[in-house]
């Protein structure tokens, strides 16, 4: 019976926690920003041609991403992921949800239900940027999600909603 109930505690936990509900708003708020920089660039992907084998495909693919523009654009990405976390962090303060979070219904608060003071606001989004999405760098993207997906589904919280003390 101590079984059953430990085994219903979890998948409770793991209901109310939503963790790919919360890995695919998060994902939509990257694709946005980063579709918004891509349609802002001046770089153009090479597109198959009939015909044509994958390894040549990659090969122009591989010569295009060495041309300035694609190092340009890559270094334009990272630093608008940066500005991304700072106008978050304004977003959780100001409305407590950012486009993803608002689409898959999440907001963020305080543990009383007030609204994320400014820095805590900001600081929980670089929280999440460095600690749970690893810069979007891989391998670190990988080791960051997978920890906080357990930590999460063990816990409850992320490491920083617990830091920080607010609730999503």
């Amino acid at each position: 019976a101590a079984t059953a109930t430990i085994a219903d505690a979890k998948v409770a936990l793991a209901t109310n926690v939503r963790p790919f509900v919360r890995f695919w708003a998060r994902m939509f708020d990257y694709t946005l920003v980063s579709v918004i920089v891509f349609l802002l660039s001046d770089v153009e992907m090479p597109q198959p041609i009939q015909g044509e084998s994958f390894s040549d495909l990659l090969t122009r693919y591989m010569a295009e991403m060495q041309k300035p523009e694609a190092l340009l654009l890559a270094r334009t990405q990272f630093f608008a992921m940066i500005g991304w976390h700072f106008l978050e962090g304004v977003l959780l303060h100001v409305l407590g949800t950012t486009p993803g979070k608002a689409l898959f219904g999440i907001r963020v608060r305080q543990e009383d239900g007030s609204r994320l003071q400014p820095l805590k606001s900001v600081g929980r989004s670089f929280y999440v940027y460095l600690l749970g999405v690893g810069l979007y760098q891989v391998p670190f993207i990988l080791i960051g999600m997978v920890f906080s997906f357990f930590r999460l589904m063990s816990t409850g919280d992320c490491l920083w909603d617990q830091h920080l003390g607010n609730k999503v």
